[in-house]
């Protein structure tokens, strides 16, 4: 190492002990009260979470997770993806992702992102879709802002690919 690096000061990436500091009284108090009611799975404190991610997200309902996989895995299996479904997802993502899609016996598609946002690129997730639209968002923005919008009329590829899963399993079963 050179005298010049040596006298370098380092900056951190991310200072956990200074984020700490500052919400410390309330994360042990949590804490405690987690310890002090043996409620480790489910329990007041998580359904209390569960109810002020679902006021900050400004939906009816969030549900508590073991982790992110397991997460999209809930959505995977409430969207009702079943084996042989095609399931658009980004190339930039974490092994989990995929993990459950494959899970539900489903094929991942990977979609180009738009470079400036990483979003997943509307053209070409037309281009990719075949009957039903899914998507996986793993780092999504609370307001929506993904890029797509499921909302028909709004992204081509959506709204012609988008059926019941009833219609889609009947048109299926016919080819």
């Amino acid at each position: 190492m050179t005298s010049s690096q040596s006298q370098m000061k380092k900056v951190p990436l991310l200072d956990l002990q200074a984020q700490y500091e500052t919400i410390r009284d309330d994360v042990r108090s949590a804490v405690d009260r987690v310890f002090d009611s043996q409620h480790f799975v489910l329990g007041a404190e998580v359904q209390a979470l569960e109810e002020e991610i679902a006021r900050y997200s400004q939906t009816k309902f969030a549900i508590g997770c073991a982790s992110g996989s397991d997460a999209l895995l809930l959505a995977l299996m409430s969207c009702d993806v079943a084996a042989g479904d095609e399931v658009i997802t980004s190339p930039v993502t974490d092994i989990g992702t995929v993990i459950g899609v494959i899970f539900q016996h489903a094929v991942p598609v990977f979609a180009d992102l738009v470079p400036n946002t990483y979003n997943l690129d509307p053209a070409d997730v037309e281009r990719k879709a075949r009957r039903v639209v899914r998507e996986i968002h793993i780092y999504e923005n609370v307001d929506g802002r993904s890029g797509i919008d499921p909302q028909p009329g709004r992204l081509p590829a959506v709204a012609k690919y988008r059926a019941p899963d009833a219609e889609v399993r009947r048109q299926a079963a016919a080819e």
